[in-house]
């Protein structure tokens, strides 16, 4: 189901510009000590590749193997670097979507960039003890 609505925000937030849809680039952001491989991200970026969507998966400042090498400003750089690889594959808009700690950054990035067509935050929450709290 997540996959069915993922596609479809990111279609509709294109409207009339995206004509076809290998025009459209799409961000995907794992979680905090995750990896753009994660199962769930792997699963997620089939149905948008199969869709006709390019795709970008960068690691991210917070991957499991990187866990903050840079600020949270500077890890926007990927999200750049993800965009600019996008741009040389075809791509004219840009969808930014992020699972837990990526949602969070796509939210900050996307508070931050003018210009994108959508913005997804997959689950930007956090456990703390038994609470769910949005950061």
């Amino acid at each position: 189901m997540k996959h069915i609505v993922l596609l479809l925000f990111a279609w509709l937030a294109l409207g009339p510009i995206a004509a076809r849809a290998d025009s459209v680039g799409v961000v995907l952001i794992h979680g905090k000590q995750g990896s753009p491989d994660a199962p769930h991200l792997a699963y997620i970026s089939q149905q948008i590749e199969h869709a006709g969507f390019l795709l970008d998966r960068p690691t991210m400042c917070w991957s499991r193997t990187r866990i903050f090498d840079r600020t949270i400003a500077d890890c926007m750089a990927d999200i750049d670097a993800s965009i600019g690889r996008l741009k040389s594959r075809g791509a004219i808009a840009f969808v930014i979507v992020g699972h837990s700690l990526g949602g969070v950054g796509a939210l900050y990035y996307g508070a931050q960039h003018d210009g994108l067509k959508g913005i997804a935050a997959l689950a930007p929450l956090s456990q703390r003890g038994n609470k769910r709290v949005l950061r």
